[in-house]
């Protein structure tokens, strides 16, 4: 049974009454978060879960029709953002694991040059977060989880032509960096 008051707050917050939204989200709150907590099984990645639920609810709330239960539609916003949310952890987890893999597979340098895989791959790891985030992704998706061209401009609906020049950019700006922070890899970095 759909609940008319809370159909017709749906509404009001549609229209922009900040009053009607508040309420809503005080009415289902303590809901969202237990769906969020059951999603996520820990309570900081519930926070996360709960708070991107709300604010996809509240930029989407126009699109609830009213035509079902308003928890029905905000159960659905939890689940996909959850899935949303452990695809990114997922990423983020294989890129460093490749990270680590990279730096592992660097040709040893001469002693007592040589930067063990943990010291590169630390390295390397700051030297991502230096990027600028279109970069960072870029690379990553290309150099760290070896996607294609059309992939990656299909992934952040980017051209081709802006992936390639991004993924330039980023590898120059690393291996300028690297060479900047590690001069002794100057003969193992090529262009």
């Amino acid at each position: 049974m759909i609940d008319a008051d809370t159909a017709d707050l749906a509404a009001r917050a549609a229209a922009g009454e900040g009053a009607a939204l508040d309420r809503l989200v005080r009415g289902h709150r303590a809901l969202v978060y237990r769906w969020a907590l059951v999603l996520a099984e820990d309570p900081d990645d519930a926070d996360d879960l709960a708070q991107a639920v709300w604010v996809k609810a509240y930029r989407n709330i126009e699109r609830y029709r009213g035509d079902s239960k308003f928890t029905s539609w905000l159960y659905r916003i939890t689940f996909n953002t959850s899935i949303e949310l452990g695809r990114k952890r997922q990423r983020r987890k294989v890129a460093m694991t490749a990270l680590t893999d990279i730096a592992m597979r660097t040709p040893p340098l001469t002693p007592p040059d040589r930067l063990d895989g943990l010291q590169l791959a630390t390295v390397v790891r700051s030297l991502l977060a230096d990027l600028p985030p279109r970069q960072r992704a870029v690379f990553a998706l290309a150099d760290l989880e070896d996607r294609t061209t059309a992939e990656i401009a299909e992934m952040l609906e980017i051209a081709e032509a802006t992936v390639r020049v991004t993924l330039f950019k980023a590898r120059r700006a690393i291996r300028s960096r690297m060479l900047q922070q590690q001069p002794k890899l100057s003969g193992e970095i090529r262009s």
